[in-house]
C-alpha cells in the first residue's frame, strides 16, 4: 500500500513540474523542385515548383514557380523555354525540337531569390522490336466463371548497355471492357541477364462472369526504357506510395538529381505492343 501511494505522490510531483515548450525551428531557405521527363520523339517541358519545409512555423502547400529562365541545352544548341499561360509554373519548348535518342540533355534554372537549378540526362537509343507473352488461365477460358488469368512478357535486352525497362498492361475484352494487369513489380534491369532474354514476371488480372464465354481477349503492353535517373525516381515513387500511410512503414525518401533543389530531371523512350491471346 506504501509503495503504491509512493509512485502516485512521484506521479503528481513530476507533472507538476511540466511545462509547454516552443520549440524554435529554424526557416529553410528558398529552394525549387524541377520535374521532367524527356521522351524521344516528344517534345520539351518542365514543371516548377516551390519546396515547402515539412516543418515550418506556416503550413501551406507548395506553389508553382513562375518568372523563371529555363534552359534546356544539349550539344551547341540552347533551348529558351517560356511560361505556359494555362498551367502556371509550367515551361515549354516552342522550338518545334523533338528529343532525340541517345543525345545528352542540360537542364539550368534560375529564379531570383532561389539557388540555381542544373541537371543532366541521355535519352535511351534502344527498344525491342518484338515482345512475346507467356499466358495461363484457371478455369478453362471457355468456362462462364469468373476468374483469375496470368500473363508475363519478354523480350530481348540491349546487350553492352545498362537498360532499366519499366511496365504496365491491360487486357481487353468484349464490351469495351478493360482490365488492369497488375505486377509485383514494374521496374526491371538487365543486370545480370545484359544482352540476354527479359522476363517481366507474371502478373494477374481478373475476368468477370460476363454470363458467356469471352471469345476474344487481347493484351497492351507498356514498355519504357528508362535512364538511370527516371528509373530511380519511379521506384522511390513506388516505394512511397505502396508505404503510404502506414505508420510502420519505413520512410521512403524520394530521389532527386537536381542540383541545388529537388526533383528529377531523366529521360526515356516508350512504345505499345498489342498481342492477340485468343
Amino acid at each position: 500500500m506504501k509503495s503504491f501511494l509512493y509512485s502516485i505522490a512521484l506521479v503528481l510531483i513530476f507533472s507538476s513540474c511540466e511545462k509547454t515548450a516552443d520549440i524554435d525551428v529554424p526557416e529553410n531557405p528558398p529552394m525549387m523542385a524541377a520535374f521532367s521527363f524527356l521522351r524521344e520523339g516528344s517534345p520539351i517541358d518542365v514543371m516548377l515548383e516551390e519546396v515547402v519545409p515539412v516543418f515550418s512555423k506556416v503550413r501551406r502547400e507548395p506553389g508553382p514557380i513562375v518568372g523563371a529562365k529555363v534552359q534546356i541545352i544539349y550539344g551547341t544548341t540552347v533551348l529558351n523555354l517560356v511560361e505556359a499561360g494555362q498551367t502556371p509554373g509550367r515551361y515549354v519548348d516552342t522550338s518545334y525540337h523533338r528529343v532525340i535518342a541517345g543525345e545528352n540533355y542540360q537542364l539550368k534554372v534560375s529564379k531570383a531569390g532561389f539557388p540555381s537549378l542544373s541537371a543532366a540526362c541521355t535519352v535511351p537509343n534502344y527498344m525491342p522490336n518484338t515482345i512475346r507473352y507467356d499466358y495461363s488461365a484457371a478455369p478453362d477460358p471457355s468456362q462462364e466463371s469468373d476468374s483469375i488469368r496470368r500473363i508475363g512478357f519478354y523480350w530481348n535486352d540491349q546487350p553492352g548497355v545498362k537498360n532499366y525497362y519499366r511496365i504496365a498492361s491491360e487486357v481487353h475484352f468484349p464490351i469495351n471492357s478493360v482490365r488492369e494487369v497488375y505486377f509485383s513489380n514494374k521496374n526491371i534491369t538487365d543486370f545480370g541477364k545484359d544482352g540476354q532474354e527479359i522476363f517481366s514476371g507474371l502478373g494477374s488480372f481478373y475476368l468477370p462472369d460476363t454470363g458467356a464465354p469471352i471469345t476474344r481477349l487481347e493484351s497492351t503492353l507498356d514498355l519504357m526504357v528508362m535512364d538511370m535517373h527516371a528509373s530511380a525516381y519511379m521506384q522511390s515513387f513506388d516505394a512511397i506510395y505502396t508505404t503510404g500511410d502506414n505508420p510502420f512503414g519505413e520512410p521512403v525518401i524520394a530521389y532527386t538529381n537536381i542540383q541545388g533543389g529537388l526533383g528529377v530531371f531523366g529521360a526515356l523512350s516508350r512504345k505499345f505492343f498489342t498481342m492477340k491471346i485468343y
